[in-house]
């Protein structure tokens, strides 16, 4: 169910994005890959967690949030 966020909306939660800097969220990423990204690619897990790592750092550059994802 996509749901388009009115641009007010999503400009609150980036101010209050920017003044809060201690409520932590849960996110939820669910991978999915084809059996040629399989073949292609030695170590999947390695792979998605090397992704997430380059996510991580180039969101700690980023001045509107800070993510810190992991894979469980």
């Amino acid at each position: 169910m996509d749901r388009e966020v009115p641009q007010n909306k999503l400009d609150e939660a980036l101010e209050k994005g920017k003044k809060d800097s201690t409520t932590k969220a849960t996110l939820s990423l669910k991978v999915y890959f084809t059996k040629e990204f399989e073949k292609a690619v030695s170590d999947v897990k390695g792979t998605v967690k090397n992704d997430i790592s380059i996510s991580n750092r180039m969101s700690l550059d980023t001045t509107c949030c800070r993510l810190k994802m992991r894979l469980a």
